[in-house]
């Protein structure tokens, strides 16, 4: 179904680009250099955030790192750096907030846990630079909803290895109505390049429909269990086969990009995947050896796959409902 979408979150950095168009710069920062001088804020190192948020249970994803905030909804930061390989020196380019809504509501649908406009500025301004100065300017083409500048000269001042000039700052809210805001977004941009506003459900479709796909495969997998014969010699082979095939399925997962709203859907079941690679072929382990032990072991693992799949399964509905995209079938 045409839907028209009026979400003003921008995502193109996420995933160094691969949602949408690039509409700011890609910032990489020196090994040897500092970064801004805003530990565990945007700009600011992937080491400060680990040692300013190291019981925010930071969990990395293919759309970013997730931190639990009890006080809000999402955290998601886009940190971004010479290589693909997570390094302590990667910048903090894009952090993305959700007040502590129904996770299950649309972002441009209204939720009683939304922000009024100065709870939201008073959001961002905790997790801009220390300098960071935030205001709301004047209506922006046909939203009625000021939008709000930021001017942070710790940014500015900051010799980013770009290429492209001075950077600077961008804060920008998703309204769902005119007086209250479900998201907010702090990014890295260079002044000079026109800003794109993106919509975070864009590749929830395709995300869908793989990940139902590969979700299907592992159902089948999994039944495949249950009809198995343990006393049978050739058992181990078997559970081995099933294991080698969830692992394919997972393999599979891990290469879908997920966009935020599933960042952790993505994970739940990329996990829950992994739990049944790992219980299965323990099980052949102990069949093998005559294990009794082991075996134990191998069924708890499997109960507790089977419990993560079912909120990895739960999780993806609520991603999906976000989004209004419909259920995949499974």
């Amino acid at each position: 179904m045409a839907m028209t979408r009026t979400l003003t979150l921008i995502l193109s950095a996420i995933v160094f680009g691969s949602i949408g168009e690039c509409s700011h710069v890609v910032v990489t920062h020196s090994a040897s250099q500092p970064a801004v001088n805003a530990p565990g804020r945007l700009g600011g190192s992937r080491d400060s955030f680990q040692v300013a948020y190291a019981d925010r249970q930071p969990e990395v994803t293919g759309s970013g790192t997730l931190f639990t905030f009890d006080e809000l909804g999402l955290f998601l930061v886009n940190f971004q750096g010479r290589t693909r390989e997570p390094q302590p020196y990667d910048i903090a380019a894009v952090i993305i907030i959700s007040a502590p809504r129904d996770p299950g509501t649309a972002a441009e649908s209204s939720d009683p846990n939304d922000w009024t406009m100065d709870d939201a500025l008073e959001t961002a301004r905790q997790f801009l630079p220390t300098d960071a100065l935030v205001e709301l300017d004047g209506p922006v083409g046909n939203n009625q909803a000021p939008q709000p500048t930021c001017q942070s000269d710790l940014i500015t001042s900051t010799d980013f290895d770009t290429g492209a000039g001075t950077i600077g700052c961008q804060v920008t809210f998703i309204q769902p109505t005119a007086d209250s805001v479900s998201f907010l977004t702090l990014s890295l941009t260079d002044p000079a390049v026109p800003f794109v506003r993106q919509d975070p459900c864009a590749e929830m479709t395709p995300w869908s429909e793989a990940t139902g796909a590969n979700m299907t495969d592992a159902e089948a997998l999994i039944a495949s269990i249950e009809t198995l014969d343990l006393t049978a010699a050739d058992a181990s082979e078997k559970l081995r086969g099933i294991a080698a095939g969830l692992g394919e399925v997972a393999d599979r997962q891990k290469a879908s990009v997920a966009p935020p709203p599933a960042a952790r859907a993505q994970t739940s079941l990329i996990g829950a995947l992994d739990g049944y690679v790992e219980a299965l072929n323990l099980a052949a382990d102990a069949i093998t050896s005559s294990d009794d032990t082991l075996l134990e072991r191998a069924v708890a693992l499997v109960t507790t796959a089977r419990d993560d799949y079912a909120m990895a399964d739960g999780r993806v509905l609520l991603a999906l409902r976000a989004c209004s995209v419909a259920t995949p079938s499974t």
